[in-house]
């Protein structure tokens, strides 16, 4: 974009609305946002600053394939949420680096008694008997063993044992 005027930036861009922003650039006021210009079918991020008196530099990065997997992770999340928030088989995800859980589903209610919410605050002593615990942590130990490409899983399947609310 060198050497285009600032109607030609806006109108390429199509900034309609950040036109004031590029006045607040030329007091020196650096801005960053983002853009999406359907003429040229992409999602641009812009930065605009100013180096020197009246004068403004625009950047502008091609995001467009940044926002399509954007929007691909959100599907594939919101997907995911709706198949663990409905199943009756108890999901959770357990963070090894702070020893607590990030996620366990609605349906450990029905099988323990907890909340998901309750369960999150507890640790895994407190919710699994000595037997489960030992298959919980040596399936631990196995996934933090060096693997190839190949053989190295990020989750695993187990069938354990879990103390109720009630304490049955």
């Amino acid at each position: 974009v060198a050497g285009l005027s600032i109607s030609e930036i806006i109108k390429l861009f199509e900034l309609t609305y950040q036109e004031k922003d590029l006045r607040i650039a030329r007091t020196g006021k650096p801005i960053t946002f983002e853009t999406f210009s359907p003429r040229l079918d992409k999602h641009f991020s812009v930065s605009v600053f100013s180096p020197g008196k009246d004068k403004f530099a625009l950047i502008a990065e091609d995001i467009t394939d940044r926002k399509h997997a954007e929007t691909a992770l959100k599907s594939s999340e919101a997907k995911y949420r709706l198949l663990a928030d409905n199943v009756s088989d108890n999901i959770w995800i357990f963070n090894l680096n702070t020893e607590n859980f990030s996620y366990i589903s609605p349906s450990i209610e029905g099988i323990t008694g907890y909340s998901a919410k309750e369960a999150m605050a507890l640790h895994l002593e407190e919710m699994f008997p000595s037997t489960s615990l030992t298959t919980i942590y040596n399936a631990i130990g196995e996934m933090a063993e060096p693997k190839t490409p190949a053989n190295s899983p990020t989750h695993r399947t187990l069938e354990i044992e879990q103390y109720r609310k009630d304490a049955s």
